[in-house]
């Protein structure tokens, strides 16, 4: 299964382009599945090992395999169409595995080995940018969790507070305006001045209602 040298490792950098930036993997998965190319690359590029069946051949049916490698479509492709696998059958365990002979090996050397560089510089590259992106995660106990909670809900309620005390300082004003024929306020008679307050304390009471709605919503998405 001999290739064009220069196509073969222009199609199998684009089959790896194509795993790093796929927006719908996380750097760790990518990082893995590189890995696991790593591992299969260098094998191949082995003279010792390249000649022993087992290091030419991977079971799909493998846990680390179906995990790490063949989630990505492109990393399959790479092996297949690019290094020179060829899926098929195991007659003995009747799974799926991909095969490929020594002399298709060799003949794919100068690919294996542009490929191989080109995995390691990849690892390299995203281990680094999940290091600074990311930092380790940390899990909490149990009791950490529910404190956390419970000093949100203590911020809530004190922001809750805060705003019903200012509405209702405005509110106390407004009224002492009122009584007290503030300029502002104008001569208004005693019923356009119950009809003005009841209409501000509607208005506050609504407010309040929207916080209580509010903070009922951030109480039930803390539990």
């Amino acid at each position: 299964m001999c290739r064009n040298p220069s196509t073969s490792n222009h199609g199998a950098v684009s089959h790896l382009k194509t795993l790093i930036s796929d927006p719908n993997a996380s750097q760790q998965q990518k990082v893995d599945c590189l890995k696991l190319l790593k591992i299969f690359l260098k094998n191949l590029s082995d003279k010792e090992k390249r000649k022993d069946s087992k290091y030419r051949q991977l079971r799909l049916e493998n846990e680390k395999i179906k995990n790490k490698l063949t989630i990505f479509p492109c990393a399959s492709q790479l092996l297949i169409d690019h290094i020179g696998f060829s899926k098929e059958i195991d007659e003995t365990t009747k799974e799926q595995i991909l095969r490929i002979d020594e002399n298709t090996v060799i003949q794919n050397d100068d690919v294996i080995t542009t490929s191989l560089q080109y995995i390691l510089d990849a690892i390299t590259e995203l281990s680094n940018t999940a290091s600074v992106a990311a930092p380790p995660k940390k899990y909490l106990s149990e009791k950490q969790k529910a404190r956390i909670m419970l000093e949100e809900k203590e911020k809530q309620d004190k922001i809750f507070e805060n705003e019903q005390r200012k509405r209702n300082l405005a509110l106390m004003k407004k009224e002492k305006a009122l009584k007290n024929g503030d300029s502002k306020a104008g001569k208004l008679s005693e019923k356009q001045r119950a009809r003005i307050l009841l209409e501000e304390k509607q208005k506050q009471e609504k407010l309040i209602e929207q916080e209580q709605r509010k903070k009922k919503c951030c109480n039930d998405k803390t539990r």
